[in-house]
């Protein structure tokens, strides 16, 4: 896997479960949606969770199939369980506007009800209201090195060197503290 960061995987995990932590401190769930292929890696954000104190299990890395059916399926199990998420962190736009969508039919509102972060920037972004919560990095000299990568490959060189570019939070408007009410709205 080639990292986007310019901070190790380590980094990485520690800063998502500081992150996290603090989220569980102000009563935020947390939850990847992520394509399951990322499982294996993510593993390691959740054990760093875990070495925080905040008690894990498939609630915050669900397995789930990758087709429009199957991310619903999700979504209706996740905000039917007694205790549904209060924020999603999601990788692909899609994803994000299909749970938007999906909270807007049950009531609950972003980020009143449920926080929300896309870890992918897209310039469709920039249309939304409240702006969202996003994760901004040039892509660029990851699509070089990929290229770079192919081209050593198909001469038949080994290449396992990895790139990184530098990532920036954007904080926008979709992440918001969560009320004992809209957990309790969320469950009917």
């Amino acid at each position: 896997m080639i990292s986007p960061f310019f901070f190790s995987s380590g980094e990485m995990k520690q800063r998502l479960a500081r992150t996290l932590a603090r989220m569980a401190q102000l009563e935020l769930d947390a939850l990847i949606t992520s394509n399951p292929a990322n499982v294996r890696y993510l593993t390691g954000f959740l054990q760093e969770l875990e070495a925080g104190g905040i008690k894990t299990g498939s609630f915050n890395l669900p397995d789930w199939e990758e087709t429009h059916d199957g991310f619903e399926r999700l979504l209706k199990s996740l905000f039917s369980s007694p205790t549904p998420p209060t924020a999603l962190i999601l990788d692909e736009l899609f994803e994000f506007h299909a749970t938007y969508h999906h909270l807007s039919q049950r009531g609950l509102r972003v980020p009143q009800d449920v926080s929300l972060i896309c870890t992918d920037e897209d310039p469709g972004l920039a249309w939304c209201e409240p702006p969202v919560s996003h994760i901004r990095w040039d892509y660029r000299p990851v699509v070089s090195r990929v290229v770079r990568w192919a081209n050593n490959v198909a001469r038949g060189k080994e290449d396992l060197r990895q790139s990184r570019t530098k990532a920036k939070f954007i904080a926008g408007g979709t992440i918001g503290p969560v009320t004992k009410e809209a957990k309790i709205s969320s469950q009917s």
